[in-house]
């Protein structure tokens, strides 16, 4: 698990970083914050046990932890030097034009089903027009892919999670992205993303004040 772990980071890290066409991650390193003093210990062991190069993860203690992120944490952590954020939005532009005529985008359609067709697969409207057939079909639509027909087998589950956006200057800049309990991350406007609620087998779209408001709780308790 964890080789494949560290071969996953280190291709997307170079993956993303080719993209072109205007898009960039922002590396700026990423700090994961133990919830507490045994968890602290466990990163502590896991670093040494599997030996990982510095470059691409360090143990942090509470102090160092802070240094990094300007913030008093509380805990210790790992730090990823090599950790970057993005804009999921732009990334999938970018990835489309890089595709060039090997991709095809096809916007304001709503797919309805999905059928078996010969060796491949159809995507249908719900008047049955075809949308798309491929041998091979993704199913990437959140909550959304339980009420595709033809997936009702599948076992997925729906994980509702909001975030807040926190208006530039309403907390001190933090000079890395953080995660652990929850995350904190720097966009480029200077706008603070915190979050996000987690809910199991919620697949209520809404946003809700009170998930704002327990972000903002938390956020106060471990920035």
């Amino acid at each position: 698990n964890a080789q494949l772990s560290r071969a996953a980071f280190l291709y997307a890290l170079r993956w993303y970083g080719s993209l072109g066409n205007g898009f960039a991650p922002q590396v700026s390193g990423i700090l994961r914050i133990a919830r507490s003093a045994r968890d602290a210990g466990r990163f502590e062991q896991l670093l040494r046990t599997l030996d990982y190069p510095p470059a691409l993860a360090a143990f942090a203690d509470a102090a160092e932890c802070e240094r990094l992120s300007g913030h008093p944490v509380g805990h210790a952590g790992l730090w990823f030097p090599d950790g970057f954020s993005l804009s999921p939005s732009e990334a999938c532009r970018a990835a489309l034009a890089r595709c060039g005529a090997s991709a095809r985008w096809r916007g304001g359609v709503n797919a309805d089903r999905i059928v078996p067709q010969g060796n491949g697969w159809q995507v249908m409207d719900a008047g049955g027009r075809v949308l798309a057939e491929a041998p091979v079909v993704i199913i990437a639509g959140g909550t959304g892919s339980k009420q595709l027909a033809g997936v009702a087998g599948l076992p997925l589950e729906s994980l509702r999670g909001q975030v807040t956006l926190l208006p530039a200057g309403s907390i001190p800049r933090l000079g890395v992205a953080l995660s652990g309990d929850r995350h904190a991350v720097v966009l480029p406007d200077g706008r603070t993303m915190i979050g996000a609620t987690f809910q199991d087998q919620d697949d209520d779209a809404s946003v809700r004040a009170a998930d704002h408001a327990d972000n903002i709780d938390r956020k106060s308790t471990r920035l």
